[in-house]
């Protein structure tokens, strides 16, 4: 972590002109924690880049083989995993190559929500602003509250400072993608149902994607933004788009639906602050 602090990050672009623009706007907008430049994702196959220990990477990485050419350079990350995951990560350098990088180097990552509304990374283009900027923020609570240990470990006591910030949603409105109840995939997975959701105590609106990319790009300061995401396991972030993608509260876990436990933490943690 302290070489981190030291390094360029080299941000990965993909070939793909709507990712690649959104990836650039979103770190030159929200990146400040270190120097940056951006590379291209089949220079990660050069060993003398990776080795290069004053860099670090923002790549998606495929922690299995899917053979997605927009996710790896050649399929040459061959993660042995036995989920389906996709994330948005950044990765020290000074490995011998990237085959021998393994889930437990990543300093920090966002997964797409690859059984649902991201099936193609690509489709993460509109959000990607709010992943930089929660991704740094998990980097300076692990930093400025010292926080050690394994890394789930870490993972935990990171999460439990961000969802100290809960008490915002009574003033704020969710918006829900109005695609996650229509989701009919896997017989209702990955989605979540209108009942539900009415046990949210707060405000809530559903809307659909244009709606939420509009409100995205003017920080409306009215709402914060309900993401779940289905990658493996299940990510429900709730983003507070006032500034831009700051986290409000995540939760993690197996589940495949966003069930009424869910709900249920939301709510306490949003009235116990």
């Amino acid at each position: 972590m302290q070489d981190f602090f030291n390094s360029t990050l080299k941000v990965c672009l993909v070939g793909d002109a709507k990712y690649d623009a959104a990836i650039k706007e979103a770190v030159q907008n929200n990146w400040t924690l270190t120097k940056f430049e951006f590379i291209n994702n089949m220079d990660l196959k050069d060993k003398k880049i990776i080795q290069d220990k004053t860099s670090s990477f923002l790549v998606p990485l495929s922690l299995s083989d899917l053979g997605d050419p927009h996710l790896t350079p050649n399929l040459v990350y061959q993660w042995k995993m036995l989920n389906d995951n996709r994330w948005l990560s950044i990765l020290p350098g000074g490995r011998k190559s990237i085959l021998d990088y393994r889930d437990y180097n990543i300093i920090v990552y966002s997964p797409f929500d690859n059984f649902n509304l991201e099936s193609n990374i690509l489709l993460c283009s509109y959000r990607l602003g709010l992943m930089i900027k929660s991704m740094q923020d998990a980097i300076i609570i692990s930093r400025d509250k010292k926080i050690k240990g394994a890394p789930f470990n870490v993972l935990k006591d990171v999460l439990s400072q961000i969802n100290l910030k809960a008490n915002v949603l009574k003033n704020k409105t969710l918006l829900v993608n109005e695609n996650l109840l229509k989701n009919k995939n896997e017989k209702g997975k990955f989605a979540i149902t209108e009942e539900i959701l009415k046990t949210y105590k707060f405000k809530y609106k559903i809307v659909s994607q244009q709606e939420i990319e509009t409100a995205i790009k003017n920080k409306d300061k009215e709402s914060c933004y309900f993401c779940p995401v289905f990658s493996g396991g299940k990510d429900i972030y709730i983003y507070n788009l006032e500034n831009m993608g700051s986290d409000l509260w995540n939760i993690r876990n197996e589940s495949t639906t966003v069930d009424n436990g869910d709900i249920s933490k939301l709510n306490q943690a949003i009235g116990s602050n």
